[in-house]
């Protein structure tokens, strides 16, 4: 079965609950999503950082204070809102997309220290595990993966070319593994 940790979007279905987990818990932005995956990865312990504020513990907006996410096609669309929604509250962003100038502009806009800026395309081979290493590197833990990247190519199958076609796959589902890896 899937981990209870996981969540796809409500049109793809969602895997059970675990044990007193209420269906709003499982994510905070899960319904945002339509043909993304969310997935949450386990609690891994934080290591020290002076730079890092402390929780607030109070704070209405603080759902995922603390908390490291990355998300992909982060530049425009569902994963700027994703972005958006993360920061807000609390969460650090790592933020990847092919348009750097996008996601530095969003990163400027929420805040440094809260949206980090990778610039990239997802189905570089290195990007994934750079990723990876940035959120560990600079906030000591990975806790939320929101596989948001995605190209279509709207023609008839009898137009569709093999180049074409490849990129949609290595976008829409090779990418999503090589992260989620």
């Amino acid at each position: 079965g899937w981990p209870a940790s996981w969540c796809a979007s409500r049109d793809h279905g969602c895997p059970p609950l675990a044990p007193g987990q209420r269906k709003q818990d499982r994510t905070a932005i899960g319904s945002f999503a339509k043909n993304s995956l969310v997935m949450t990865l386990p609690s891994q312990p934080s290591l020290p950082s002076s730079d890092r504020p402390p929780a607030d513990v109070g704070s209405t907006h603080g759902q995922l204070e603390g908390r490291v996410a990355i998300v992909t096609g982060a530049s425009s669309g569902l994963g700027e809102r994703f972005v958006r929604v993360l920061a807000s509250r609390g969460a650090y962003v790592i933020a990847t997309a092919r348009r750097g100038s996008r996601l530095e502009r969003l990163a400027n806009e929420l805040g440094e220290q809260s949206v980090l800026s990778v610039p990239g395309d997802i189905t570089s081979s290195g990007l994934p595990a750079t990723l990876v290493d940035t959120a560990t590197e600079r906030f000591g833990r990975l806790d939320i993966l929101v596989n948001n990247a995605g190209v279509n190519n709207v023609v008839p199958a009898e137009e569709e070319t093999l180049e074409s076609f490849t990129r949609v796959l290595a976008v829409n589902l090779v990418a999503c593994f090589a992260c989620a890896r």
